[in-house]
């Protein structure tokens, strides 16, 4: 990231000064509680860099867990791949809380590496050696923690919300260890890369040259950052046209144009996105899926994707969204139609 790039972010933060959010993300009243009963272990997956840094991913295990194997469910966190945490609360949807519950599941959760510090190839190499980690060394640390506790691995959702829903569908097509993925979950995702228009942001203002630190060797590697920390990074790379370059790395349409071999998989597909985001355009995944339907068609037809529109939703801001709530029939419907496809 050169030294003009550093000075267009500072103008950016400059020109919307005035309409900057200048706020904290406390944990919610209602996300306070998100995890209370669940069992929380974190461990590294993969240590990276010059500085050794390690890589986190955290498992939650209902505290009231069954005796019939659980199902495993794998959400990546979303935030531009600029900021997030796994075990961010606020960003951790109420009704993932209650599907976890219901199915006596146990939710994996990977971190991963963030910009500008780090590119699109560090995200995906992320990606990989979390997966590596999951076939690998992932039943020893459950049993380590929770002697006793099975699972079926034959019974795999995976999941992500904007930023997360890219890497939930990376997973997809990039699996060569033929994975069982049961169903996908994709909230609003962000496909394509990020655009957004000049306007209000939440965060800190940009940090020093980036290249400098890097070409020195003193750059910090950062896989975790809660909001709103780091969260003016996504915003400034996006409003200065930088996003796409710093990425360096096709984004889901163009490797998915690219990709020659089938997946390894077909799972079923559920798909929400709102009408009025204004951050990831719902035309985005409107065209994803329907170049699923296109390249895939032997496999996906209607029935094995389903697609809802939100009328009037913008990006996110549903992490507390009840689905038994009136208006909110088709999130119940969905719901049901995953547990039906992840763990029959």
């Amino acid at each position: 990231m050169s030294s003009e790039t550093v000075k267009n972010f500072t103008e950016v933060v400059v020109n919307f000064k005035e309409e900057q959010f200048q706020i904290d993300q406390p944990e919610s009243g209602l996300a306070r509680t998100r995890f209370d009963a669940f069992h929380i272990h974190t461990t590294t997956y993969v240590t990276v860099g010059p500085d050794d840094h390690e890589i986190q991913v955290s498992i939650l295990i209902p505290k009231e867990i069954g005796q019939e194997p659980c199902p495993l469910h794998v959400k990546f966190h979303g935030g531009g791949f600029a900021t997030g945490d796994a075990l961010f609360k606020n960003w951790h949807h109420a009704h993932h809380v209650r599907l976890a519950l219901q199915t006596n599941s146990i939710t994996i959760l990977p971190n991963y590496r963030l910009m500008p510090e780090h590119n699109g190839k560090d995200i995906l190499s992320d990606i990989h050696d979390f997966w590596t980690w999951f076939h690998n060394g992932f039943s020893n640390f459950l049993q380590e923690r929770h002697a006793g506790i099975t699972f079926d691995k034959e019974q795999l959702l995976i999941s992500g919300e904007s930023a997360g829903g890219f890497l939930a569908a990376y997973s997809w097509l990039s699996d060569k260890a033929g994975t069982p993925i049961k169903a996908l979950y994709l909230q609003y995702p962000m496909l394509f890369y990020y655009t957004k228009k000049a306007g209000r942001f939440m965060g800190d203002e940009p940090e020093n040259d980036i290249d400098e630190h890097r070409k020195a060797g003193t750059l910090r590697s950062i896989s975790s950052a809660k909001p709103p920390d780091h969260m003016a990074m996504a915003y400034c790379l996006s409003v200065t046209g930088r996003w796409e370059k710093e990425f360096n790395e096709d984004d889901i349409e163009k490797y998915l144009e690219r990709k020659i071999d089938p997946p390894v998989s077909f799972p079923q597909m559920f798909v929400y996105h709102g009408t009025n985001d204004s951050a990831v355009p719902i035309a985005n995944t409107e065209k994803f899926l329907n170049m699923v339907r296109s390249k895939y068609s032997d496999q996906y037809k209607d029935k094995n994707i389903l697609f809802q529109r939100v009328e009037g939703q913008d990006h996110a801001g549903d992490y507390d969204i009840d689905e038994n709530e009136p208006g909110m029939e088709w999130l119940k419907d969905m719901l049901a139609e995953i547990k039906t496809a992840w763990t029959s």
